[in-house]
């Protein structure tokens, strides 16, 4: 087996060659997927680990797992390749959707226009997807002082009220 080095095209040998696998702690009739498996292992996480921490995630199903984990067996290249277009492309998906929620958010008058704002919740949604997503979703409109001159806001429906209506539904703090 003769592998090419991209340097000055030297070429290495078979000494080279069981060195390798010797290092890696492969036999000497292991296949190129096989040193490529084990050179992945090396550089970071398994690709068990790596599949959970992409499941954890959400970037892929739970049911790809098995055909995943014997692509990173059989295809070690074409497995990292797919996790990270996968990765990229719920990143690209959740980033247009935050910038949705934001921009409705604004548009509502649930959130002010300052870009402190923005940057600040872009970061919490990198960090927690769902739990930032459920945040600016509940948001409240804020009110404004054109609610209560036109009676928007939050004494609206009360004009006609009389002493006994503010006796009994009145909340606390509003018969003063």
């Amino acid at each position: 087996m003769k592998l090419i080095l991209t340097k000055k095209n030297n070429y290495m040998n078979d000494n080279d060659l069981k060195t390798i696998l010797t290092a890696l702690d492969l036999s000497s009739g292991a296949s190129v997927n096989e040193i490529l498996n084990r050179i992945e292992i090396l550089k970071g996480e398994e690709p068990g680990a790596t599949i959970e921490n992409a499941i954890r995630l959400n970037y892929i199903q739970s049911y790809e797992k098995e055909g995943l984990l014997q692509m990173s067996k059989n295809n070690p290249g074409a497995f990292g390749k797919y996790i990270n277009e996968r990765k990229n492309q719920v990143i690209r998906e959740r980033k247009a959707e935050f910038n949705k929620l934001i921009d409705n958010a604004r548009n509502d008058g649930r959130l002010d226009h300052r870009p402190e704002t923005r940057n600040l919740l872009e970061k919490v949604f990198e960090l927690d997807y769902e739990g930032t997503k459920l945040f600016i979703s509940s948001l409240n409109r804020r009110l404004r002082v054109m609610d209560y001159i036109d009676g928007t806001g939050m004494n609206a429906g009360r004009s006609g009220w009389t002493l006994n209506d503010y006796r009994k539904k009145s909340p606390a703090g509003t018969l003063n």
